[in-house]
């Protein structure tokens, strides 16, 4: 039994709670955290963990603001029953979302309470700006079945990818910054998350980074689309032109 602890500032309590929590080997898992932007394989990766016998992996619990989110995500871990806990956290959320004092620090104050840092970015940004923009418009974010999604052919301005693209890239450099010094897994789509062949040696090397045993696994979650970009977007012969004449043009090259 936690003994309750005899403080009137429930603020206070909160934070003493945390810590005396925090102490207790038996009830504090090894804690991560998994970074990223969103449409990059983050939820395909949170359920391929959560998959794991050791491993208990949540969502995006900081898509909305909470009240001191480095003691609510502790006391997270210390309400988990496996040997480890984890969970997602996006890049805007620690930007635009919590209410944080000094957002440029808030991974490394993770980092020395002892919350190990995994990394997942998608290196082609045409393709994560295509993702999002497809999303948008069909307002389908999540796959869960082998079904066939039903092809959809949209058209897109060159200009609003462009803007997509480069709004992803300052996520990136955001996101390097708040790593920097950091003791960080680094992983992307392209290598470990596209296809289903590398989801085995990935999480393999999660539970090896986190010092937990691996188990087989599996995602509830399936690719969206696949193909040809060309064949998803009807005015795709635009921005090829539009793009060969940008900085960004090797992004359609790698595809």
């Amino acid at each position: 039994m936690i003994k309750a602890l005899p403080i009137k500032n429930p603020h206070l309590k909160i934070r003493q709670t945390a810590r005396y929590l925090l102490h207790r080997p038996d009830l504090t898992p090894v804690r991560f955290v998994l970074f990223g932007r969103g449409r990059s394989g983050t939820t395909a990766l949170v359920s391929l963990l959560d998959s794991v016998k050791s491993i208990q992996c949540d969502g995006e619990i900081l898509s909305r603001p909470v009240l001191l989110p480095k003691l609510y995500l502790q006391s997270c871990c210390a309400n988990a029953s496996t040997a480890a806990y984890g969970c997602k956290i996006l890049s805007y959320h620690i930007r635009d979302v919590q209410p944080i004092l000094r957002r440029r620090r808030f991974l490394q104050r993770l980092d020395k309470s002892g919350f190990k840092i995994i990394h997942l970015q998608r290196r082609n940004l045409f393709y994560h700006a295509l993702s999002n923009i497809k999303a948008r418009v069909s307002g389908y974010y999540q796959k869960k079945t082998d079904a066939p999604a039903k092809p959809r052919v949209i058209t897109v301005k060159p200009e609003s990818m462009l803007d997509w693209m480069q709004r992803s890239e300052q996520l990136a450099t955001y996101e390097r910054e708040l790593l920097q010094g950091l003791d960080v897994l680094s992983l992307t789509y392209e290598d470990n998350i596209q296809h289903s062949s590398q989801h085995q040696p990935t999480v393999d090397q999660i539970c090896s980074f986190l010092g937990v045993s691996a188990s087989p696994v599996a995602s509830a979650y399936r690719k969206q689309s696949s193909g040809r970009w060309q064949d998803a977007i009807a005015n795709h012969q635009e921005l090829t032109e539009f793009f060969a004449k940008t900085p960004y043009a090797h992004y359609l090259e790698d595809i």
